[in-house]
């Protein structure tokens, strides 16, 4: 069902890419990422005293490209990013166990925004996020879409941005009979360049 609304949102603002007037830039970026969520451990979990009982939240990384289509007067933006994006967990128990819990993701940002004084961007939109690590898929479903907000500022051909990725809904699973649940949420700092 999220699938369909996120095609339907694209098909809406494609014509809004394609009007007179318009510029498009094309790059690549990458960063930062600062988790703000933890995953949750059931209080069953932490009642009997299972295998897992805290874990830790690891920041990541991300890179990739983009394409921004300018348009009113170079005023408003469509821009459609396509990214890896790394970041882990530590789950943690007695006896000093330790096990890691890997998200690689492949990451679409559909983002709508508009432009202060020719270098200063205000943006938000759809993010779509598949984790491809098996073992992260045994215990969560690897897709999910959420939205992002952020700011930023283009300097000629130098762009920095700071912006808030998160998931609409969260997801929920086991790790060895440990109920889990996640609800993505992370800060993302990155530097771009424009070609």
């Amino acid at each position: 069902m999220q699938k369909k609304y996120f095609f339907q949102a694209f098909i809406f603002l494609m014509p809004l890419f394609f009007t007179a007037q318009s510029q498009t830039f094309k790059g690549f970026k990458g960063g930062l990422n600062y988790a703000l969520t933890d995953i949750g451990i059931g209080r069953a979990a932490l009642e009997v005293e299972q295998i897992v009982n805290a874990q830790r939240a690891n920041d990541g990384w991300h890179f990739g490209g983009f394409a921004r289509r300018y348009f009113l007067e170079r005023t408003h933006f469509l821009q459609f990013e396509l990214m890896a994006n790394h970041s882990s967990f530590t789950l943690l128990g007695a006896n000093n166990y330790e096990h890691q819990l890997q998200q690689t993701a492949g990451e679409f940002n559909g983002l709508f925004g508009f432009e202060l004084l020719r270098f200063i961007r205000l943006q938000g939109g759809v993010s779509s996020r598949y984790v491809f690590n098996p073992s992260y898929q045994k215990v969560f479903e690897p897709f999910r879409l959420g939205y992002l907000l952020g700011t930023g500022f283009t300097l000629g051909k130098f762009n920095a941005d700071i912006s808030y990725n998160a998931a609409f809904m969260p997801v929920e699973g086991h790790f060895e009979t440990v109920p889990l649940r996640y609800q993505h949420s992370q800060v993302m700092l990155n530097i771009g360049w424009m070609f």
